[in-house]
Formats: structure tokens, sequence, C-alpha cells
């Protein structure tokens, strides 16, 4: 237990201080000149792409339904995590964006894209604090209902994209004037672009520079029709250019996926409007760097002017008018910021450390379908009861003889259990019973009850690991009460020889088992 929670610690500590150190150290790469100068700091879509691999793969080797269980309980916690951060983050924002750079609010926003992580064996936690029950299929419907509003809403957002941009680009027509080239050309070789074949646009259906796509073959800044200055053109090629050498449309794309994942919380919306602010203070935090108090108030002024709209996933000079305040304050009357990778660590560590704790049991089963498979449970031969002598040692060292069978059989058969989403070892039980049976068809079957959970290994299942919740404890007095604990005995023989010592040990059978009155309790054959 102590190795597992150690373990867990130490994964969450590492994740956090990679974050950390990923901020603190990650300045402008001025002196690197094969690396652009711009980089993501984190990944921003990996959580979508791992449940959409997840949903592929799993229907194809696990079939539909085992994959649809998986991802019930995956489509909670992410739910659970990102509801509960992201109001967390909410409340704490005001204060963060006075004191942290608006890099580190904006590396908050996307910590959650690593909620993949908590779904390995690695992370697992012993028992969850809390479970929210909900018998029957009730579960299922409300599945359904979430389902549906997920995949509205996420498509809904794709396709106002899609036709965002095909308003945009449909009388747009591609820029060929030398001069504005020439400062494209000039802001390209500045932040070290790799990749030189992004198209510039002038459409009548912007009023504010942008930029737009999500694949490097498809993105493309588009303007106005407004005559810049060159220095305008200069600010704003940089913020278009920074926007793409981010990511901040893939950025975008997942702060999407988290709404559509907690669609009916309201919060989840307005959530998505702060971020979306965080992603362009920071780049204005990159294009302001070393920037004079002059330059500062000309791109101030030329946010100002073009107030514009943007949706979809597209990132564009200035977005609306209701967000400009606080952005003409930061960039004219810059404030002293911390680099704010203290907080970033401490916030990974908190999201990452407190998953698992919360988990939703679902389902009512019986454990005659469950273990017995509604058979006969009398034609279950018992092949061995064990038990734990310390709830932290790593074998079964207790045996057990059975006074009544049909009993055992019948308390098995009326327990009460639950589907529960998580990923648990519950190696700390305080107590524990090893179950070893031989099946009618002369198979095996095991199992391992402890207090709130049962846990199933049969060939019916390929020697998978099923666990399920007992919303009612389990009776320890009644089993103590069928149970009769086989005194230890432990016989070793050892060579007189000292040349060549060996030893060997008998584990000698129980034949008859007594009571201080001297009733025979139990006898083996």
């Amino acid at each position: 237990k102590i190795m597992q929670n150690f373990d867990l610690a130490k994964f969450c500590i590492t994740f956090a201080l990679n974050l950390y150190l990923s901020l603190y150290n990650k300045k402008e790469n001025k002196d690197e000149e094969n690396r652009p100068r711009y980089l993501r700091d984190i990944s921003n879509i990996i959580l979508p792409i791992f449940l959409i691999i997840f949903v592929l793969f799993g229907s194809f080797l696990e079939g539909i339904r085992p994959t649809l269980e998986v991802l019930f309980s995956v489509c909670f916690t992410v739910f659970l995590h990102i509801s509960i951060y992201y109001l967390i983050l909410l409340s704490i924002l005001p204060s963060l964006r006075k004191r942290i750079s608006a890099r580190a609010c904006y590396m908050l926003w996307i910590i959650p894209n690593y909620l993949y992580l908590t779904f390995q064996t690695f992370m697992s936690v012993q028992k969850p604090a809390f479970v929210i029950k909900l018998p029957g299929n009730i579960v299922w419907i409300l599945f359904i209902i979430w389902s549906a509003g997920f995949i509205l809403v996420f498509a809904w957002n794709i396709v106002n994209h899609l036709l965002f941009r095909r308003q945009i680009l449909d009388n747009a027509r591609e820029i060929r004037n030398p001069e504005i080239l020439g400062c494209w050309e000039r802001e390209l070789d500045y932040s070290r672009i790799k990749y030189r074949k992004y198209k510039l646009f002038t459409s009548t259906a912007v009023r504010t520079p942008l930029s737009i796509g999500l694949f490097r073959r498809s993105i493309c800044v588009v303007l106005p029709h407004k005559n810049y200055t060159e220095e305008e053109f200069s600010l704003i090629f940089r913020h278009e250019l920074i926007h793409i050498s981010r990511e901040d449309g893939w950025t975008k794309f997942f702060l999407v996926f988290c709404t559509a994942m907690c669609w009916f919380n309201p919060l989840m919306w307005y959530a998505m409007k702060k971020s979306a602010e965080d992603i362009e203070l920071t780049c204005d935090e990159f294009v302001l760097e070393d920037m004079t108090e002059e330059s500062r108030l000309k791109y101030a002024s030329l946010i100002l002017e073009t107030a514009g709209d943007q949706r979809g996933f597209t990132t564009c000079l200035s977005a609306s008018a209701k967000t400009l305040k606080y952005r003409l304050k930061s960039i004219t009357k810059p404030k002293k910021t911390y680099s704010g990778a203290v907080t970033v660590g401490i916030m990974t560590f908190l999201l990452f450390i407190s998953c698992g704790y919360v988990a939703l049991a679902y389902g009512t089963y019986s454990g005659a379908d469950l273990i017995y498979q509604g058979e006969d449970s009398s034609m279950y031969l018992f092949d061995g009861v064990k038990s734990k002598s310390d709830f932290s040692a790593l074998h079964y060292d207790t045996l057990h003889g059975v006074l009544d069978e049909s009993a055992f059989h019948q308390y098995l058969e009326n327990l009460d259990c639950m589907h529960l989403t998580g990923n648990y070892s519950f190696s700390d039980n305080t107590k524990e019973l090893y179950i070893a049976f031989t099946t009618p068809d002369n198979s095996f079957l095991w199992l391992t009850l402890s207090d709130h959970h049962i846990e199933i290994v049969s060939p019916k299942n390929d020697l998978e690991r099923e666990v399920y919740y007992l919303p009612e404890p389990t009776d320890w007095d009644y089993l103590d009460s069928i149970l009769i604990e086989y005194p230890s005995i432990d016989v070793h023989l050892y060579q007189e020889k000292k040349e060549a010592p060996y030893g060997s040990h008998l584990h000698p059978l129980l034949y008859r088992a007594y009571r201080n009155d001297s009733e025979i309790l139990y006898e083996s054959d």
C-alpha cells in the first residue's frame, strides 16, 4: 500500500515538475537558429485522439459492448475532473492573471488534456473515497442522453467552423502585392518557421485579421480590405504566426471538445470564452516581448481598430469588443508578473493526485448470476478458502475450512453487485478472503472478497479481472461463524552434515479440528 501510494505520488510529482521546467526554462529560442522561435508548450489534442483510437480499436478487438462499458467509465472520469477543475480555475483566474504570466494561464486551460494518463494501471488508487450509486439501467439512459448532446454540440461546432471558413474564403482573393509579401517573408524569417507555404488572402467577410484552418496545408491568413502601414503589417503577421506556430487552433479544438463533454454544465460554456481570452493574451505577451512603449501603443491602437468576429477554431487579432478592455490594459500598462511555473506544477499535481477518488457504481446484479452463471451452486466445489493474517501481507497465509458449504454458497448467491467505474487496486483492504472453486465443467473459478468489492476471475471471462462494487458491506461476522481457521503448523527438516546443509518443509493436512468442548467441528476426507 505504501509503495503504491509512493509510486502514484512520484509519478504526479514528476509530471508536474516536467511542466514546471517546460514553462520556467522555455524562453524565446533566440540562439537556436534551427528551431522555430515560437513553439507550443504542451500537447493540445492528445485526449481526443486517445478516446477516438480507443473506441475504434476497442470495438474491433473487444466488441462494442465491452468498449462502451469502458468508454462510459472513462467519460465519467473525464467529465467529473474537467468540470471540477475548470470550476476551480474560473474562481481563481482573476487573481492568477494579476500575478502570473498569460502563458502560464494558457497552460492551465490545457492541462486536462493529459487526463488520459489516469486510465493507465500505474495511476490506480486503492479504492474510491466516495461512490455515487445509480441502480438499474438508468445510467445507460443518462449515457445515451449525454452521448447525443456531446455529438450534437461537437458536430455543431465543427459545422460552424466549416461554414465560417467557407463564408470567408468564398469571395477571398490571394494577396500578390510584393510589399505585403515582403513583410510576410520577413516575419516568416523572424519566426523561423520551416513550412512557408501558408497563403495570404484578403476578404470582405472579415473585419479583423485572422488565421483559419487546423491542418498545415489548409491554414491561411485572411486580412480585411483595409490599408495598413508596414509596421502594422509586421505586427499583424507576427501575431498570426505565433498562433500558427503554437497551434492555437488545435487548442481551441480541445476546449470545444471539453465543452461538448460537459455540454449541460453552463459554466463550461463560460470557461470556453475565458480560455479564448487567455489564448489571445498569451499571443500578445509573445508579440510585445522586448518592444518599446511606442510599439506597444501602436499595437494597442491596431487591436482597438480591428475588433471583429471569430468562430470555430479560428484565431484572430481582436476577437470581440467585450474582451478588449483587459487586453488593452495589459498591453499599455503591463504588470510585473511571475512565470507561473510553480502554479502550473501545483495545479497539475493536484489534478492528477485527486483522480479516481470519486466513482460511479451502476447496475444491479446478483452473485448467483455473476459467480454461478445461473447454475446449481452445490455443483461448485471448494478448493480452498484463504485469508491474510496481516492485511499488509503479500500472500494469503491463513487457511480456512468451510463448516456449512450450503450457507456459504447461499451467502455468495445473495450478494448485490454493481459495476464500478475507475481503476482500483483495493490493496488497502483490512480484511480479504480468497476463494477457489472447481466448476461443474472441471474448470476453476477464483473469487476475492473484501469489504466493498468482489473480484471474479474465470476462463469464461478469458481470465480477465472483473471487479464489482458491493453496496452492502461484507458480513464478516456471519462468514466467521461458518468458517474455521486451520491452526498454523510448519515443520522444518534439516540434514546434520554441515558440509552440505539443506532444508525441506512439510505441510501437514488437517484431519480433524476441535474446540475446547471436544466437539468435532470439521473433518477432512
